[in-house]
């Protein structure tokens, strides 16, 4: 059997290797998800995922996923956090993420950067340039990354979604 310290360290070097660690470490594919991956220092401190809510609930649950998302980061002593939206709906993700993204800022966490993502194509929306940050949002393919590969030879699956795991 082998031991924990043998597991591979999975570096992320890009977005497209960051949106592919999030189903890597949750174990599946999140849909209609606020992901934060937090870090202390260089190391990985953990992901949290939560549903995003129901059209009609935003305002509603917005501000407290926010709060419970940032006051988790601190808890744990996290100086570094991506916010990560998986949604294929403009809104309510990008509200939910920059919510969550400016509780984490005023806490004193470091952002890496706030993404939202279909699944295909990915919206940074820290950056402010159309030259690398398109309106059609930057494709990637997060089967093809090197993260992926290596997770998959390291022997870590990921199911198709949350449902499957059951």
């Amino acid at each position: 059997m082998a031991d924990e310290d043998d597991e591979p360290v999975l570096r992320v070097r890009s977005v497209p290797d960051l949106l592919a660690l999030v189903p890597v470490t949750l174990g599946f594919e999140p849909t209609e998800s606020l992901v934060v991956i937090a870090a202390a220092g260089r190391y990985p401190g953990f992901t949290a995922r939560v549903d995003l809510p129901p059209r009609g609930k935003v305002a509603n649950v917005t501000g407290q996923m926010a709060e419970q998302m940032a006051a988790a980061v601190v808890s744990q002593g996290c100086t570094r956090v991506a916010v990560v939206v998986f949604s294929r709906r403009r809104e309510p993700a990008e509200t939910v993420a920059t919510v969550t993204a400016d509780l984490v800022e005023r806490a004193g966490v470091e952002l890496y950067d706030v993404l939202r993502t279909d699944g295909r194509r990915y919206w940074s929306m820290t950056c402010r340039g159309e030259s690398c940050c398109p309106p059609e949002g930057t494709p990637y393919d997060p089967w093809s990354t090197p993260l992926r590969a290596q997770a998959a030879v390291a022997g870590r699956a990921v199911a198709p979604d949350r449902a499957a795991l059951a």
